[in-house]
């Protein structure tokens, strides 16, 4: 459709979003249905469930020889929640990040609502849609 509307001789570039183009796995639906009929429903702690946070610990520890307390761990029901808490470790209002340009809308948003000065970096076909070591050193100065 995007294609007709643009026209059959020009390039679209999709760049929205995104959404999920497939259904939870059975494994999941199956899991979701059995907790429903038998766990009673409501918040789960601020940070996360117990026992999911202690297995990504372990899994760190397994996999990359880290050892992470499962109290370090936080885990989100989504990124949205995940980039709100990881923006709030990295970044105290009044600081300034750079960032692309076109890029996800959502990043731009949580920081400037942190207090955070975002630097948009323009980026085009000609950059590889990636921000340069000139566009860095360009918005270094201003």
């Amino acid at each position: 459709k995007e294609l007709e509307a643009a026209g059959a001789n020009q390039r679209v570039i999709h760049l929205e979003i995104g959404q999920p183009s497939t259904g939870a796995p059975k494994l999941v639906q199956t899991a979701a249905v059995k907790a429903l009929e038998k766990d009673r429903l409501g918040y789960t702690e601020a940070f996360g469930v117990p026992p999911l946070r202690s297995q990504i610990a372990a899994n760190y520890r397994k996999t990359s020889g880290v050892i992470v307390q499962p109290e370090s761990v936080i885990t989100t029901t989504g990124s949205s929640g995940a980039f709100v808490v990881g923006f709030i470790a990295c970044f105290d209002p009044g600081m300034r990040v750079a960032m692309a340009s076109p890029g996800y809308p959502c990043y731009r948003n949580i920081l400037q609502a942190l207090g955070v000065e975002v630097v948009q970096l323009e980026v085009t076909e000609d950059s590889n849609w990636q921000p340069t070591v000139g566009m860095l050193e360009t918005a270094l100065r201003h």
